[in-house]
């Protein structure tokens, strides 16, 4: 019995613990592992909004049209240290 209280104690932490690292942590970047449940556009605003500062609306106007496959490539260029706005018209289907 008091084995089974230990556990049920532990296992507790661990999920308290692991909960604080996956939700509470990464609102620092406003990235976080809910990005999946994200819209391609937010994404997108998320990324012009951190690193230009813009205001949402001028944000959702530069990001209009904006798809999932856009955004991986935006995503990649800005890895290789290219501005947001170039790899978005880089990334601009013709």
């Amino acid at each position: 019995m008091k084995n089974n209280w230990i556990t049920n104690i532990l296992s507790c932490l661990t999920i308290s613990i692991i909960l604080n690292i996956l939700i509470i942590s990464p609102q620092i970047t406003r990235a976080s592992i809910f990005d999946i449940f994200k819209a391609p556009v937010e994404i997108c605003m998320d990324i012009f909004i951190d690193y230009y500062d813009y205001s949402e609306r001028r944000a959702v106007n530069q990001c209009k049209g904006a798809d999932k496959n856009h955004v991986a490539c935006m995503k990649r260029l800005i890895d290789t240290d290219m501005s947001p706005r170039r790899a978005f018209n880089k990334c601009k289907p013709n």
